[in-house]
Order: structure tokens, then C-alpha cells, then sequence
């Protein structure tokens, strides 16, 4: 799987697999969050048994099951939280890694610009132009 890297301490996958952890380790990420909820895709690794691998490689591992089409401010905010206190870098997860950048996204507004963070996901090769008002919206209620 390969990890797109949004900014100096994120980055994001699509579904890993247990070979993807250990090299994540190996190229320096010290903190893994699973935004995925078990049983979205019936071959996926668990949570139970992301956490297992990442335990085994000296990696952080979070699991915050967000639904993909149904991202709250709640959602985000516990995402902040993650990236705010994690040793990083950082690699989040989901089933593209799309869901990942979205919560990346929600979680800068208000301290980067909309454009800016729609040109970071972009460069990563995200189009974040379906929730580019969310995101402005929530750059302006936090400016």
C-alpha cells in the first residue's frame, strides 16, 4: 500500500495490510490511526489485529471507526485530538485513505487556509472539492 504524505506529519493509506505496519515502522511513522470500522470490507484486518501487528513493531496504534459518508464534528475533533497528542509522524488509514484526509482537512480548518488544505490533499492526490464548503466553514467559525 502506498502512504501519500498530506504534510510533514501525516500521512495517509488506503486498507494496510500487516507487511504495511512493519514498514511503517521501518520508514520512521510512530503513531498509526485506523479510521476504519471493523467489518467495511470482509478481508480488512481488525482492529484487534492492526493493534496486535502495530504493538509488535513499536507502533502507537488508535482505532477510530468513522463512517464515511457520516463524518461529525465529533469525529473530527477526537481526529485533532489523535494527530494533537500522537508522537509522530503519523499514518491514518482507512479504505482509500479519501476518509483520512477528510478528517485531516475538518481538523486544520481555521489553523490553515481552505485553499491551502484543498492544495495539500490535492497534491497528495485527493480531490477534496465535495467538501471544500464544510471545510471553509469551519476555517471561518474558527478564524
Amino acid at each position: 500500500m502506498e502512504f501519500k504524505n498530506i504534510d510533514d506529519g501525516l500521512a495517509v493509506a488506503g486498507q494496510i495490510a500487516s507487511g504495511d505496519l512493519s514498514r511503517a515502522a521501518e520508514q520512521g511513522f510512530k503513531t498509526v490511526i485506523n479510521v476504519r470500522p471493523d467489518g467495511e470490507q470482509a478481508d480488512a484486518m481488525t482492529a484487534g489485529q492492526a493493534r496486535d501487528v502495530a504493538s509488535s513493531t513499536a507502533l502507537d496504534y488508535y482505532h477510530l471507526p468513522v463512517l464515511p459518508t457520516q463524518i461529525t464534528d465529533e469525529d473530527v475533533a477526537a481526529f485533532k485530538a489523535l494527530l494533537t497528542g500522537a508522537d509522530g509522524p503519523v499514518l491514518a488509514y482507512c479504505g482509500t485513505g479519501m476518509r483520512a484526509t477528510v478528517l485531516w482537512a475538518l481538523a486544520n480548518a481555521g489553523t490553515m487556509s481552505a485553499q491551502e488544505i484543498l492544495h495539500k490533499a490535492a497534491s497528495a492526490g485527493f480531490d477534496l472539492s465535495r467538501v471544500a464548503p464544510r471545510i471553509e466553514q469551519a476555517a471561518n467559525v474558527r478564524m
